[in-house]
């Protein structure tokens, strides 16, 4: 017998790096899904292969859920096709018991500990923060649950942002939970009452039936030997899989930007729509592409980037067919580009809608008073350096301001509407920048189906009349030699190296002060908090960073 092991590792990323260059070494692990998508088909079509071994690191990022339905579906389809599975974490908590419960053999380490406490999101605020440290916020938004930020301008978390992500945790635990219980055979109420147990043994945890073993990684690999059993090949993953015609999966991910893609200080990965248009125009010319499946995975950014990606998602969808995969998170801008699509798939537990927009404005005026930093401004006309990170916005801006919100909160809705068929006084009222589970919002009429992307590529396949279909993964970043060098795998190349991602911590703070003076349909939360969080360690103790802070316009 031969074995596959498969390491869950890193961040969940539903591709690699769409941002060319080298990442800082210190930048974290990402775990791929198209590689592990890949890697699931090419051992369902194996014969060589009777058994995957999985490995679940501590590392593995399990707050997605979306992501975590994802690989677990794909664990269904690897027990469904007779292949034998072995799960192995060092300590289990609801998503790795989650993951864990579609394979024969549980594996815990012997001193590992089995949690099963619920779930539960940590929020932090920074009004205080910022007025100690005399940062200026100015928040204009449409949208009352438009949340993304309410961590700059409360103390506490809001009634309207509580209700929308209360709802989100009980969906999550509701899933987790059943599907759980389900595989295993066991009554809900054994892991409800779990949760009140709180962190039991490995012991007992194989005694409760929750594991099937305990070992240790040496153990397990020892036992292998023994039944002499032999490691599989490492797989050659090429980005593609199948035969006949192409499917091309078009993977988005990251913050909408206007220009050409490029890694934020503060924010990571942020794709403009220079690139991504490109990449857009490419597949609508390739000849050998039948149709295209838009994979998202954005919490939204620039409202002009996204409606300039959707104007070429709909020229490629007026030659072939196009259809729409939301990953963990397809939100604001996220939802504006699927909007293009013909028809739309998502995770029951996806993070949608938001439709609504933004605009924060900065002001660090009295912040560099603080350090004796002071500032003289050369103008032709009275708003020309509107808006500037020196100053408020008078009366007139702020007038100006409110009616381009308007005017873009108005045009979210009508493409909605358009792309919907639903006349736009249906759509406000699901509109407000409320999040939604990719569950309600196929009950409400936002998303076609409920589905992954293997789903939306079969359903392509059945639309398209044809057995068979080759899938390939756009867009293909070419990397040089020494990007490549510096690029480090796991025990199986699902896994990117630190080289591969992350923060460019090169960049200029006039870089995070541009990002946030766009109108932006932007979510989740946490990107803001992480940005201010970095924001006041990058101004306050590098005050040489704001160079440049003001632009000509």
């Amino acid at each position: 017998m031969r074995y596959l092991e498969v390491r869950l590792a890193g961040s969940f990323r539903d591709t690699g790096p769409l941002v060319p260059g080298i990442a800082p070494p210190s930048s974290p692990q990402t775990f791929r899904y198209d590689r592990f998508l890949e890697t699931v088909q090419r051992v369902i079509r194996s014969r060589r292969i009777q058994r995957v071994c999985i490995r679940c690191e501590p590392s593995f990022t399990k707050s997605g859920y979306a992501g975590l339905q994802a690989v677990r579906r794909e664990l269904e389809r690897l027990r469904n096709s007779g292949t034998e599975l072995e799960f192995f974490a060092m300590e289990y908590g609801a998503g790795e018991l989650y993951l864990a419960s579609v394979c024969d053999v549980r594996c815990i380490h012997p001193l590992g500990s089995f949690s099963l406490l619920g779930l539960a999101s940590e929020l932090l605020f920074f009004r205080k923060l910022l007025a100690e440290s005399k940062i200026g916020i100015e928040v204009f938004r449409r949208g009352r649950y438009k949340s993304a930020a309410d961590s700059l301008k409360h103390d506490r978390i809001d009634p309207l942002s509580k209700e929308q992500y209360d709802e989100l945790q009980r969906q999550r635990w509701e899933t987790i939970s059943m599907r759980a219980a389900e595989a295993l055979r066991q009554p809900i109420k054994n892991l409800e009452s779990q949760t009140e147990r709180g962190v039991i043994s490995a012991a007992e945890a194989v005694e409760k039936g929750f594991c099937t073993a305990l070992a240790t990684p040496s153990e397990l690999q020892a036992k292998r030997s023994a039944a002499k059993e032999k490691p599989a090949k490492a797989l050659r993953l090429k980005g593609r899989y199948g035969r006949g015609k192409r499917i091309a999966v078009l993977c988005f991910e990251g913050a909408i930007i206007d220009g050409r893609s490029r890694r934020l200080p503060l924010m990571g990965q942020a794709v403009g729509d220079e690139n991504f248009s490109a990449y857009i125009e490419k597949l609508r010319k390739n000849r050998r592409i039948a149709g295209v499946i838009l994979r998202i995975n954005s919490g939204g950014g620039s409202a002009t980037a996204s409606e300039n990606i959707y104007q070429a998602l709909q020229r490629l969808a007026m030659e072939k067919p196009l259809y729409a995969s939301m990953g963990t998170v397809a939100a604001s801008g996220g939802y504006w580009i699927s909007l293009a699509a013909q028809r739309t798939f998502a995770e029951s537990l996806t993070v949608t809608g938001s439709i609504g927009v933004i605009r924060i404005l900065v002001n660090l005026r009295d912040m560099l008073r603080r350090f004796g930093i002071t500032a003289s401004t050369l103008k032709t006309h009275q708003s020309a350096d509107f808006p500037s990170s020196l100053r408020k916005p008078n009366g007139d801006e702020r007038r100006m301001l409110e009616e381009e919100m308007e005017r873009i909160y108005q045009a979210f809705i009508d493409r909605t509407a358009e792309s919907r068929k639903r006349p736009p006084s249906e759509i406000t009222p699901l509109a407000e920048g409320r999040v939604w589970s990719g569950h309600d919002a196929v009950r409400l009429g936002l998303v076609d189906e409920v589905g992954g992307l293997p789903d939306a590529i079969e359903d392509l396949r059945r639309s398209l009349g044809i057995r068979s279909a080759r899938v390939e993964f756009h867009p293909r970043i070419r990397r040089t030699f020494v990007q490549r060098l510096l690029s480090s795998s796991g025990s199986t190349s699902m896994v990117d190296g630190g080289a591969r991602m992350g923060v460019d911590i090169g960049g200029s703070s006039a870089d995070v002060t541009n990002f946030f003076a766009r109108p932006m349909p932007i979510e989740p939360d946490m990107l803001v908090q992480t940005a201010v969080r970095e924001l006041g360690r990058h101004l306050l103790y590098n005050p040489a960073a704001l160079n440049g802070v003001n632009q000509d316009r």
